[in-house]
């Protein structure tokens, strides 16, 4: 009996190694497939970035996760990162501001989330005027909450200014 339960410990032990080796395998593909995404999106990005297509490579490109990119990669990425993100702001403004003025408030907002996520925050004060459409945009498309949070970001960006004052109004 006694042999028999060592040979039942050691099959018990070389099951828990299998699936051991099954679930870290299983986290290397999710890995991998990660990592090939990325690149995948780097690619696309560039691509669309040669093209002219900013929006789309915008898309792309905020995709992309650049810890799991190679050195080489990582240039590449760091090389059209502050073109890209200038041009796709710039378009996505520009859409932002069209679908305001054109009273397609849902498309306004997609458009203008889009252009404040390439800023970094600490440049809240010069994104103004996109940030107040985004507020109107907001209180337009019926989600009171947000607009009301926009305006406090406007009020905490601008202290003490006009621009504070008409944001609480």
């Amino acid at each position: 009996i006694a042999a028999q339960q060592s040979k039942i410990n050691d099959l018990q032990q070389q099951v828990d190694d299998s699936t051991s080796s099954v679930s870290s395998a299983k986290d290397q593909v999710a890995d991998l497939q990660s990592t090939e995404q990325s690149y995948d999106n780097l690619l696309q990005a560039y691509v669309d970035y040669q093209n002219g297509d900013y929006e789309s490579a915008g898309d792309a490109f905020a995709k992309v996760d650049n810890s799991l990119l190679s050195t080489e990669a990582s240039e590449i990425y760091d090389s059209i990162k502050s073109d890209l993100q200038s041009q796709a702001y710039s378009s996505y403004v520009t859409q932002g501001q069209t679908a305001f003025y054109q009273e397609n408030w849902k498309d306004a907002v997609s458009y203008l989330e889009k252009a404040l996520a390439l800023t970094d925050s600490s440049d809240a004060a010069d994104n103004y005027e996109v940030m107040n459409l985004l507020a109107q945009a907001y209180a337009k498309n019926g989600d009171t909450d947000k607009a009301i949070a926009e305006y406090q970001a406007i009020i905490d960006a601008n202290p003490d200014t006009r621009r504070a004052e008409y944001a609480e109004y």
